[in-house]
């Protein structure tokens, strides 16, 4: 057992809310006035913080000390104590409860099989407003989580050592060696869930209700998502990179460790590019139509969109032999 009451963190993470809200002389957001405090997180944390202390988080002013939460890739709940454990299979803690502040679950299709668990109805009652959207396409790891690492230069000399290399940060390597999946969908998705979640909390606009992924063999171990003839997923949350494909996303890898969690991309030969999309403009013009229907429906947001639209003009996105 531990010396330290982890149990503790529950206090602290309430406490820092209260501090960027509080207007009192010397706190850190003093003078200002703080419309919102959101708590995003992964793992099994953020949902036991909303099962179990959210309710009990209140501030002197009757509100809550969050206005709203961003899950990713919910997972079991953790213990909330040393001395207590963590809710075992079955136990109806598991469940993200229902909630009178907005509370939105993202899911990468490469976790969706082990989310399944998770999934449960969205609402717009005043004490369960939740959401969960499952992203077409994305792999719970792609390259963008790395780009604001520090350079493998930089924590070589902090530490002696770095993890991996520069292209491939990681201590084990995947079989067949892959690539980190380039497109950064699961960014994408992060910024419009957030500009929803924003919204839904401060204004009472609810968020867009996403589809399901398309799952087969559901509750067995051959539970899988279902893909379209191109290999991406169907269903869940769509975004421009499967609804106008230039690769074969795979969420998951084969290999040990995080390879299972790791995306990649196997992208079309000219042939096949060109079978979709006869010249560079009729792809590029496809990109910019989803996109712009993707703001509109708020899966999107404009300047992700703009990014997204420009990157189809560029000759990366040209197959090649």
């Amino acid at each position: 057992r531990s010396e330290i009451e982890e149990g503790l963190r529950w206090d602290a993470i309430s406490q820092v809310a209260a501090l960027l809200k509080s207007n009192a002389p010397g706190k850190p957001l003093a003078g200002l006035r703080v419309e919102g405090v959101f708590l995003t997180m992964q793992g099994g944390d953020l949902l036991t913080y909303i099962n179990a202390v959210h309710p009990l988080a209140v501030l002197s002013s009757g509100k809550p000390a969050y206005d709203g939460y961003l899950s990713k890739s919910p997972t079991n709940p953790v213990r909330i104590s040393q001395c207590s454990p963590a809710p075992g299979a079955g136990d109806p803690r598991r469940a993200i409860r229902k909630t009178n502040v907005p509370v939105i679950a993202v899911v990468a299709q490469g976790e969706a099989v082990d989310a399944l668990a998770f999934r449960r109805a969205d609402s717009d009652a005043a004490d369960d407003k939740f959401r969960l959207y499952e992203i077409a396409g994305a792999g719970h790891i792609d390259n963008a989580a790395y780009v604001g690492f520090p350079s493998f230069s930089e924590q070589s000399a902090a530490v002696g050592s770095a993890q991996g290399t520069p292209e491939w940060p990681f201590n084990v390597t995947c079989d067949p060696k892959i690539p980190m999946m380039a497109v950064p969908m699961m960014t994408y998705a992060f910024d419009a869930a957030f500009a929803s979640l924003e919204q839904w909390a401060r204004k009472g606009t609810p968020a867009p209700r996403g589809e399901r992924l398309q799952v087969r063999n559901a509750g067995t171990p051959e539970a899988a998502i279902n893909v379209d003839a191109n290999g991406n997923g169907l269903g869940g949350v769509r975004n421009p990179y499967v609804d106008v494909p230039s690769a074969t996303l795979f969420t998951n890898s084969a290999g040990p460790g995080v390879c299972r969690e790791m995306g990649h991309e196997e992208r079309f030969d000219v042939d096949r590019f060109q079978s979709l999309y006869p010249a560079p403009k009729v792809y590029s013009d496809k990109v910019s139509q989803v996109a712009d229907r993707l703001v509109k429906e708020r899966w999107l947001t404009e300047s992700d969109a703009r990014r997204i639209k420009q990157a189809a003009q560029a000759p990366l996105f040209k197959a090649t032999r």
